[in-house]
């Protein structure tokens, strides 16, 4: 005879809503984005230094003016470039809030 194997017994699950299942999100890819963030600001800082000193202190001249934005601090060109990004966007969502906030109420 052949033995029969016991199957555990399957609870069923409550009907309704289950609860959402959570990813934990890998350190990888946490640190991959604030890096991909960091690099972003410092490129858009750089360039809002950059290309205004070539047109006004070095006449045009564009290898003099990224070695003077080479010496300046990398917190400071970060700063700058989060300056540059932040406050167009601000201004966006303040602007879009102010003008379509009356249709919603």
């Amino acid at each position: 005879m052949a033995e029969e194997k016991e199957q555990p017994e399957e609870t069923e699950q409550p009907k309704g809503k289950q609860p959402p299942k959570r990813r934990a999100i890998p350190l990888g890819e946490v640190s991959g984005l604030m890096v991909g963030v960091s690099v972003g600001l410092y490129i858009l800082g750089l360039v809002s230094l950059w290309v205004p000193w070539a047109h006004t202190y070095t006449g045009g001249d564009y290898a003099t003016a990224w070695y003077a934005v080479s010496l300046i601090p990398r917190t400071t060109v970060i700063g700058q470039g989060l300056w540059l990004g932040s406050v167009p966007l601000l201004m966006t969502l303040v602007f879009t809030f102010v003008v379509f906030a009356p249709l919603f109420v």
